[in-house]
C-alpha cells in the first residue's frame, strides 16, 4: 500500500530535464537603491544573458569557458521570473529554471554542485528558504532542489544525441570538409572531445610547447605566439568583469550578499582570473586598472571556501575507517574464493514470514574466518522487501530515489532499450520445485516466470573452495540443502526462482575467465594504501562502497540522518545491481571468423595482420586468456603489478593502442582527480558475479541448439545513481572515453534499427572497421552478444540493520501498514475550509468533490487521509458544503439501517425518472403502500439464489477464452506476415467488457438477438437511436443516479444511457419475453410484474445498474492496485502451475491479497441519503434536507487498518444477515464469485503476462510456433 510513485524529472532515452520554481523573497535588498529581490534576479539574469550573447555573437572567437559549457552535459537552460498577472497583495513571484541534459538527475546534480553552484547561488539567492549550493553539501543542496522540483509530464528531447556529440560531429565534418582518405580516416579516428577547460587552456596558455592551439581544429590548428593567443580573450574578460562588477550596487562587498557575487565572478571567469594573477599578462592588467581599477581589485583578491569544499578531493584516510567488520556482509569489500554459487529471489507473503526468515538466518561477514568447503551466505533486499519489513511509505520515499523507482523505471537513462527494454527482458522462471536441475532457459521457453515486481530478497550462498574440487552436482546439492533449510521455516517464505552460477576458469592457466575468454575480475577499486597502484591509484574510499562513510567528494556521509531509521539502516550496508546478461559466444565467433577473414582478404602486402586475438583485444582493451599477454592492457608499456591494472591512457590520448570505445576504457577511463577537479565524484563499483552456463566447448559449438550461458553481474556500490548508473550510461552509448556516444561497447552495446553496428580502431596506423552484430534491414531482428535477461536494485543492509528488521517485521505480524494519515487529512480540511471562507460555498464545493473523488486524490491518498482525519479527530462525521460527511464505520452501518424514517433514499427518484425511470431502488421500505416490499421481492430473491460456483466458473473460463483468443490471433496474424515474434497488449476493458456481458447474458437474457442491444462496452461515440450497448449503457447511469453531486456531462449522458437501455429493453422483453435468464424471469414472472413489461423492463435494468458498475469498478481498482504493488506478479509466482479447484480454493488462494485491495478501493466509495428530520450524526446537528454522505470507502479503509477482513459496508449492509439494511446489495456474494474467477483467470493463465506499456494494461509476446509438417 503506497502512493503513486511520482518521478519529478522527466527522461528519455539518456536525456533527462528537471525544473526547480523557488518563491521570491519580499522585500528590499541590501543596497543603497530601494531594490526588491525581484528587481535584482531580474538585473542577474539580464546581466548574464547579455554576457553569453556577446560571448556566442559578438567575440571573433569564443575561448573564455561559459559556466553552462562546463558542466558539459545541459542541451539548454532557461531562467525566468514569473509573476502573477492580477498583481494581488499577497500574490507569489517565482524563480523558474528549467534545463535540459545528458544523464541521470543524481550524476547531473553532482556536476552543476562542483562547477556551477557559486552562479546558482547568485541567483536562487533572492528566493525563500534557498540553501546555498557553494557552502552547504551536494545531499543537502539536492534535497532543497528537490523540494522546490516540479513534474515533468511531458518530455521530448533529441534522443540518443549527447551534448559532447555535437562537439565530436563538428569536429569530424571539419575533418572531412577539407580532407578525405587514409588521412582524414586517421584523424578523425583519434579525435578525443576537449572539455570546454581543455579548449580554454590549449587557445590562451602554453601547452606541450604549443599556444593558441584550437583543440576542436583536430589536425589543423596553427600556434600562435603568447601575445596573440592572450589579446582577444583579455580583452573579453575585461568586458565580461565590467558588466558584471556593476551588480555590485546590489550584491555590495562587505556583505554576504557580496561575498555571493565575488564567488560567481571567480566561477563565471576562471581563465581570465588566472591571467589577471599571471605576470605574463602584466602589462594587460596595467593598461587596465587605468579605467577598470575597482574591479580588477576586487576580482584578484582570492575568493573565500566553503568549509564543506576546503579538504576535497578528499584525499582516502590512512586507515580505513571501518569500525566493525563483523558489521558488514561477507564479500562486499573482500570477494569470496568460490567457483559454485547460486541466488534465490524470494518473496514473504507477510512481515512474520519476513521476521521468522531472518530469525534463522546468518550471513557471513567481513570478519567471519572463513573454512575450505564452507558456504557463505548474503542477503539483499529490494524496496519492496524493506516495505514488507516495515518501513512505511513516508520512510522508503527517504531512500536514494534511483533506489525506489527501480531498475525497471530507469531503463532509459541506463541504455537499456530496445532489445534490452525491461518489457522485452526473459524473466526468471518460476523453478523451485526443479531445484538442482533448474536450467536456464532458452527463448520462448513457455515455462512459467516471475515478475521482478514481486521479489522481495535475494538469497546468495557460495561454496567455498576446497582442496579437492567438487563437482558441480555434489556443489549443488548443498547449497539446496542449505536453501531448503532456510525456507521451510515458515509457510509465508516463497522461493520463486533459483539461478546456479558458477566461475569459468582457463584450463591452463586456471584463472577466471568469462564465456567470452577474458580473464574476469582484475580491475575492482582498492581500499588500503598498500594496494594502490602508481600510474593509476585505483584507491577508493570505504563511502565509494558502503554506505555511511565519506567518500571523495563528500566528507559528511550522505544519508547520514541518525534520526531517520531508514537512513540509519543504510549504514555498513551497500547497494547491489543485479542484471543476467546472456552472451552469444556462437554469434561473437561468427564476427571475430568473418572480420579477421574478410582482413586477410584485403590485406596489402605492408597492411599489418589483424588476428582473432587482436581483434579482441582492441574490442575488450585486454588480451584475451590464451595470448602469451593474457589479462595485459592494450598499453605502450605492461603495467608493472601483476594483476595487470596499475596503468592508465596518458600515454596513449589518441587512443592508438586501447580504442576509445574499448571495453575497459569505456567503463573506467582512468582519469585521476586533481585538486582542480573538487567536487567530482568518479563512479566506481566493485563486481561480485559469476558466470551462468556451461563451459564453452569449441568442438561442439557449431553442434546443434547452444546451450544458455552468460554473466550474472552483481555490483555493489554506496550510490546506484552516481556510481552504477553512470557506468553503465558509458557503456550503453556515452562519452567518457572522450568519443562520439554514437558508437556503444563492442560487447554490451546494441544496434541501431535498420543499422549494421560497426567498431574503428587504429592498429598500427591504419583504420580498421570491423562489422559487428545488427542489419541494415530497418525490422530484422539483432542478435546482439550480450542481451540483458533481466534486472534489479537491491540493498544488501549490516547485520545490526538486519536484527532491526527483523524486529519490525515481527511488531508488524500480519497487521498491514496504511499509507493515509489523519494528520495529512487534518491539513487538507483546514484547506479546504479556508476556500469556503474566502471563495464561497460554491467554490468550496467544487473543491471537496475534488478531494473526494478525483483520481489523483485517491491515488495520493488524500481523501483516504481526509476520512481518517474525520473518523479520529472529528467525531465520526463532518458538515461541509458536500453535504454531512459520515466516516467512521458504525455510523456509516446506521446510515444505511436508518429504519425510523430519519433519512429517506428518495431523492434518487428524480434522477431516475429522467434515466431507467422509478425503480425500487429509490424507495423507502416501510411505508403505507408498500411499494419497495412488492416491486423488489422477486429481483433481490433471485439475485440471492444465483449460484455463486457457477459464477465463479464462468468468470474464469470467459476470461481465459478471451484472453486466449485474442493472443492466437495475434499468433496467426504474425504467422501471416512472416514475422518470427509476436506481441500483444491488452486493456483491461478488452476483458472486463466481455465478462460482464457474459454475465448480462446468463443472469439477465440480453442477446444482440433482434438488434435491440449491441454486446460492446461504454463508448463515446454512440448515438441516440442506435441499439445502446450492454454492459456500457448500465455504467454512466449508475454514476448519475448514485454520486451525490453529478456534474452537468454526468447528467447528460447518464440520463440519455439510462433512457435509451430502457427502451431497448422493453422492446427486447415484448419480442422475446424473459428468456431462461434467473434474475429476469423472475421479475418477468413475479406477480407485480405479471403483464406489465415496462416494469420489469426498469426494473432488470435497474438490477443490471447495480451489478455492473460495481464489477466493473471493483474490477479495475482492484487490477490497477494488483499491479501498483505487484501484486498480481506475486500470486502468479505463488501459484505457478496450479489452478483453484473451485470457487472455496480460489476464494482461499487470493482472499489475503483479494479483501484488502478491494477494501482499499471500494466501489462504490459514497452512498448519499437526504434527511428528513432534524437529528445528530456524531455530533453534527443535521438539519432537514441536508445531503449526508456515508463514506462507504471510509468504512473498509477502518476495517482494513484494524485487520478485519469485512467488505460488505461497500455493498451497503450484509444482506444475508438478520436486520440487514434495506437497500443492502443482494447481489453481494454473486459479485465476489465473479471478481475471484476474473482474477483466477489472470492468476492461473501459462501465458506470459506482464505488466503493460499503458496504465491498466498487460502485456504477452513470445515466438511464432513453426508450421505443422503437412500430413504424410
Amino acid at each position: 500500500m503506497r502512493r503513486d510513485l511520482t518521478i519529478k524529472t522527466g527522461s528519455m532515452a539518456g536525456t533527462s530535464d528537471f525544473r526547480v520554481m523557488a518563491p521570491i523573497k519580499k522585500g528590499f535588498v541590501p543596497s543603497l537603491d530601494a531594490t526588491t529581490y525581484k528587481t535584482r534576479v531580474k538585473y542577474v539574469l539580464r546581466a548574464l544573458n547579455g554576457g553569453r550573447a556577446n560571448a556566442y555573437e559578438y567575440e571573433l572567437a569564443r575561448v573564455l569557458t561559459d559556466s553552462v559549457d562546463r558542466v558539459g552535459r545541459i542541451h539548454s537552460v532557461g531562467i525566468a521570473v514569473l509573476e502573477p498577472e492580477d498583481e494581488s497583495v499577497d500574490g507569489v513571484d517565482y524563480v523558474l529554471l528549467t534545463a535540459t541534459f545528458d544523464g541521470s538527475w543524481e550524476a547531473y546534480v553532482r556536476v552543476i554542485w562542483q562547477k556551477a553552484a557559486r552562479l546558482l547561488d547568485l541567483i536562487f539567492c533572492n528566493t525563500e528558504g534557498y540553501v546555498l549550493g557553494y557552502e552547504n553539501t551536494y545531499e543537502n543542496w539536492g534535497i532543497w532542489l528537490k523540494s522546490k522540483q516540479t513534474e515533468a509530464y511531458f518530455l521530448y528531447a533529441t534522443p540518443d544525441l549527447t551534448v559532447d556529440d555535437t562537439r565530436f560531429l563538428r569536429m569530424e565534418e571539419r575533418v572531412y570538409r577539407r580532407a578525405s582518405g587514409a588521412g582524414a580516416d586517421k584523424i578523425v579516428t583519434r579525435i578525443r572531445i576537449p572539455s570546454p577547460e581543455d579548449i580554454a587552456r590549449h587557445s590562451i596558455f602554453e601547452v606541450d610547447g604549443q599556444v593558441g592551439v584550437d583543440p576542436t581544429n583536430a589536425g589543423f590548428s596553427k600556434p600562435l605566439s603568447i601575445e596573440a593567443a592572450a589579446r582577444p580573450p583579455f580583452r573579453h574578460g575585461i568586458r565580461a568583469l565590467a558588466g558584471l562588477y556593476r551588480l555590485a550596487d546590489f550584491y555590495p562587498p562587505g556583505t554576504h550578499d557580496g561575498v555571493l557575487l565575488h564567488r560567481a565572478g571567480h566561477e563565471l571567469l576562471p581563465e581570465f582570473v588566472t591571467m589577471i594573477n599571471d605576470p605574463t599578462y602584466a602589462e594587460g592588467v596595467k593598461r587596465a586598472r587605468r579605467r577598470y581599477d575597482e574591479a580588477l581589485r576586487w576580482l584578484m583578491t582570492p575568493p573565500d571556501v566553503a568549509p564543506v569544499r576546503r579538504n576535497l578531493p578528499l584525499a582516502p584516510p590512512a586507515k580505513l575507517p571501518l569500525q566493525d567488520p563483523g558489521n558488514v556482509q561477507g564479500g562486499i569489500l573482500t570477494a569470496y574464493n568460490s567457483d559454485h554459487g547460486c541466488l534465490l529471489l524470494l518473496q514473504f507473503a507477510n512481515p512474520a514470514a519476513l521476521a521468522a526468515f531472518l530469525d534463522v538466518l546468518q550471513v557471513t561477514s567481513e570478519a567471519d574466518v572463513l573454512t575450505p568447503g564452507q558456504i557463505v551466505t548474503n542477503i539483499a533486499f529490494t524496496v519492496e522487501g524493506l516495505r514488507q519489513a516495515g518501513l512505511s511509505d513516508e520512510e522508503v520515499r527517504t531512500l536514494p530515489e534511483e533506489f525506489v523507482q527501480g531498475m525497471e523505471r530507469r531503463a532509459g537513462l541506463l541504455g537499456d532499450v530496445r532489445w534490452n527494454h525491461p518489457q522485452r527482458w526473459r524473466l526468471p522462471a518460476s523453478n523451485w520445485a526443479l531445484g538442482t536441475d533448474a536450467p536456464d532457459l532458452p527463448e520462448g521457453d513457455p515455462a512459467p516466470r516471475i515478475s521482478m515486481s514481486s521479489v522481495h530478497a535475494v538469497l546468495q550462498l557460495r561454496l567455498l573452495l576446497s582442496k579437492d574440487a567438487q563437482p558441480t552436482a555434489d556443489a549443488r546439492q548443498a547449497l539446496m540443502a542449505e536453501m531448503k533449510r532456510l525456507v521451510e521455516v515458515d509457510a509465508g517464505i516463497r522461493p520463486l526462482s533459483i539461478q546456479w552460477m558458477q566461475r569459468q576458469r582457463d584450463k591452463r592457466s586456471r584463472d577466471m575467465q568469462d564465456h567470452f575468454g577474458f580473464a574476469d575480475g582484475s580491475s575492482n577499486p582498492v581500499l588500503r594504501e598498500c594496494e594502490a597502484g602508481t600510474y593509476y591509484s585505483n584507491r577508493v574510499h570505504l563511502g565509494e562502497i558502503l554506505c555511511g562513510y565519506p567518500n571523495i567528494a563528500d566528507e559528511a556521509a550522505p544519508f547520514g540522518n541518525a534520526t531517520n531509521r531508514a537512513h540509519a539502516m543504510l549504514r555498513d550496508g551497500s547497494f547491489m545491481a543485479l542484471r543476467k546478461l546472456r552472451q552469444d559466444v556462437e554469434q561473437l565467433e561468427d564476427v571475430l571468423a568473418r572480420a579477421t577473414r574478410q582482413a586477410a582478404e584485403m590485406a596489402g602486402p605492408d597492411a599489418p595482420a589483424l588476428t582473432r586475438e587482436t581483434l579482441m583485444a582492441k574490442m575488450m582493451g585486454r588480451w584475451p586468456t590464451g595470448h602469451p599477454q593474457a589479462g595485459q592492457p592494450l598499453t605502450p608499456t605492461p603495467p608493472p603489478d601483476k594483476g595487470h591494472n596499475d596503468f592508465n591512457y596518458d600515454a596513449d590520448p589518441q587512443a592508438q593502442s586501447c580504442p576509445f570505445h574499448a571495453h575497459i576504457r569505456r567503463a573506467n577511463p582512468r582519469v585521476s582527480i586533481t585538486k582542480a577537479d573538487a567536487g567530482a565524484r568518479p563512479p566506481r563499483i566493485v563486481r561480485r558475479g559469476m558466470s551462468y552456463g556451461p563451459p564453452v566447448e569449441p568442438q561442439a559449438a557449431k553442434s546443434g541448439q547452444q546451450a544458455e550461458r552468460g554473466l550474472v553481474f552483481m555490483a555493489y556500490n554506496a550510490s546506484l545513481g552516481e556510481q552504477f548508473e553512470v557506468v553503465q550510461s558509458w557503456l550503453s552509448g556515452g562519452n567518457s572515453a572522450g568519443s562520439s556516444s554514437g558508437v556503444s561497447d563492442p560487447f554490451l552495446g546494441l544496434a541501431e534499427p535498420g543499422r549494421l553496428r560497426h567498431f574503428r580502431f587504429e592498429h598500427e596506423g591504419q583504420t580498421i572497421r570491423v562489422a559487428l552484430d545488427g542489419s541494415d534491414r530497418l525490422h530484422d531482428e539483432p542478435r546482439p552478444f550480450v542481451r540483458l535477461e533481466w534486472g534489479a536494485y537491491f540493498f544488501a543492509p549490516s547485520k545490526k540493520a538486519l536484527a532491526d528488521l527483523k524486529q519490525w517485521a515481527a511488531s508488524r505480524g500480519y497487521k498491514p501498514a496504511v499509507t493515509w494519515c489523519a494528520d495529512r487529512g487534518e491539513k487538507e480540511i483546514a484547506r479546504l475550509r479556508l476556500i469556503e471562507r474566502q471563495q464561497g460555498e460554491a467554490a468550496a464545493m467544487a473543491a471537496w468533490k475534488t478531494a473526494l473523488e478525483d483520481p489523483d486524490s485517491a491515488s495520493h491518498f488524500v481523501n483516504a487521509s481526509i476520512w481518517a482525519a474525520i473518523r479520529e479527530r472529528h467525531g465520526g462525521a463532518l458538515r461541509t458544503p458536500f453535504g454531512v460527511l459520515v466516516a467512521d464505520r458504525d455510523m456509516v452501518y446506521k446510515v444505511f439501517a436508518d429504519s425510523d424514517t430519519k433519512l429517506t433514499i428518495t431523492g434518487y427518484l428524480p434522477r431516475m425518472l429522467r434515466s431507467f425511470g422509478i425503480l425500487y431502488l429509490g424507495r423507502d421500505a416501510g411505508q403505507p403502500d408498500q411499494v419497495y416490499e412488492q416491486e423488489s421481492e422477486a429481483c433481490n430473491a433471485a439475485i440471492m439464489a444465483l449460484d455463486q460456483p457457477a459464477a465463479f466458473e464462468l468468470a474464469r473460463a470467459v476470461t481465459q477464452k478471451v484472453l486466449g483468443f485474442m493472443v492466437k490471433q495475434t499468433i496467426d496474424y504474425a504467422a501471416s506476415d512472416g514475422d518470427a515474434s509476436w506481441e500483444l497488449t491488452v486493456d483491461v476493458h478488452e476483458l472486463v467488457d466481455p465478462l460482464l456481458a457474459a454475465f448480462c447474458e446468463a443472469w439477465f437474457g440480453l442477446s444482440e438477438d433482434g438488434g435491440h442491444f449491441r454486446r460492446v462496452g461504454y463508448r463515446w461515440d454512440w448515438t441516440p437511436g442506435e441499439p445502446p450497448g450492454y454492459p456500457g449503457h448500465f455504467l454512466s447511469p449508475s454514476r448519475y443516479i448514485f454520486q451525490p453531486h453529478p456534474n452537468a456531462t454526468v447528467e447528460a449522458i447518464g440520463a440519455a444511457h439510462g433512457d435509451a437501455a430502457r427502451r431497448a429493453m422493453e422492446n427486447f422483453l415484448t419480442q422475446f419475453g424473459p428468456t431462461n435468464a434467473p434474475v429476469t424471469k423472475a421479475v418477468y414472472n413475479s406477480p407485480r410484474g405479471n403483464g406489465d413489461i415496462p416494469f420489469v423492463a426498469r426494473t432488470v435494468a435497474g438490477a443490471m445498474m447495480g451489478f455492473i458498475p460495481t464489477v466493473d469498478g471493483n474490477l479495475r481498482r482492484i487490477l490497477n492496485e494488483w499491479l501498483r504493488e505487484g501484486t498480481l506478479w506475486a500470486l502468479r509466482a505463488r501459484y505457478a502451475g496450479t489452478k483453484a479447484k473451485n470457487y472455496m480454493d480460489a476464494l482461499n488462494r487470493l482472499r489475503d491479497d483479494f479483501i484488502p485491495a478491494m477494501q482499499l478501493r471500494a466501489v462504490p466509495e459514497l452512498i448519499w441519503r437526504t434527511a428528513v428530520v432534524s437529528q445528530s450524526i456524531g455530533g453534527v446537528e443535521v438539519r432537514p434536507g441536508d445531503v449526508i454522505v456515508a463514506g462507504a470507502v471510509s468504512a473498509t479503509q477502518q476495517s482494513l487498518a484494524e485487520g478485519r477482513q469485512d467488505i460488505y459496508h461497500a455493498f451497503g449492509g450484509n444482506r444475508r444477515v438478520a436486520g440487514h439494511p434495506t437497500h443492502s446489495c443482494p447481489g453481494a456474494d454473486p459479485a465476489m464469485a465473479v471478481m475471484l474467477g476474473f482474477f483466477s483467470a489472470l492468476v492461473e493463465t501459462e501465458l506470459p503476462l506482464r505488466t503493460g506499456p499503458i496504465p491498466m494494461s498487460l502485456t504477452m509476446d513470445g515466438r511464432v510456433p513453426a508450421p505443422s509438417p503437412p500430413p504424410p
